[in-house]
């Protein structure tokens, strides 16, 4: 995007100091009209997903579950009821997250395997796949640190090495924030590192466990990790 700007100084109330927990320290208004460049191959090939995607959902559903089921599966906001959502408690199910990035590579991984793919193979597949998924959703806060994470444990798998959940949480945390130190801002972020985080104790701690009570502790364990930013006064 090219133009000239007018730079001015953030609004106030609630959405200047969102702003400012973004890292954001101005805004810039065009002047005059604005002239927009080819978007790199990666943007501009999902783009065209989304978009034709999107239209599918439109013309087969009403326009509310079209909305709702673009917010499943890659994230979209247009159209999506967010208040009446926020309201029933279930903001969550329009949030892309890491059981997306679950679904894909078993998806890939059982595709894959199916016409004889090997593990390295298969491990390839899968971080090109991640990080494409990445740009699908707009690199959403939830979806970067559930790609780095696979990205670190298929790394270590095409290296032979050993694995750790909690250890590969704690890599991907840091790695990221070293990358961008602004994503500790994100509430997105926090959330999603520290409901990660309450899982995997949770199923530590609950190892010999079967059926009901491993998703109970995990359910448990994501609701009290993240329990200090969702009761938090905004």
């Amino acid at each position: 995007v090219a133009g000239t700007m007018r730079i001015t100084g953030l609004p106030g109330g609630a959405f200047g100091r969102y702003l400012t927990d973004m890292g954001i320290v101005a805004t810039a208004d065009p002047v005059g009209a604005l002239r927009l460049g080819p978007a790199p191959a990666m943007v501009a090939s999902t783009t065209t997903i989304r978009q034709r995607t999107s239209r599918l959902f439109d013309a087969t559903l009403s326009p509310t579950s079209a909305a709702l089921l673009g917010g499943v599966v890659f994230g979209a906001r247009e159209g999506v009821p967010t208040a009446a959502l926020a309201d029933a408690g279930l903001s969550h199910l329009v949030v892309v997250s890491g059981r997306h990035a679950a679904i894909l590579l078993a998806g890939i991984a059982m595709v894959l395997g199916a016409v004889g793919v090997g593990v390295r193979g298969r491990s390839r597949a899968g971080l090109v796949a991640i990080w494409w998924f990445v740009v699908l959703t707009r690199w959403q806060p939830s979806v970067i640190r559930a790609a780095a994470m696979v990205t670190i444990v298929l790394v270590g798998m095409l290296r032979g090495r050993p694995r750790d959940p909690l250890h590969t949480l704690a890599m991907a945390v840091i790695m990221l924030l070293a990358i961008d130190p602004l994503l500790a801002r994100q509430v997105g972020y926090a959330l999603s590192a520290l409901a990660t985080g309450g899982v995997l104790v949770a199923l530590h701690w609950t190892a010999s466990a079967r059926g009901l009570s491993i998703a109970l502790a995990a359910t448990v364990g994501a609701q009290v990790a993240t329990a200090p930013i969702v009761l938090a006064p905004s």
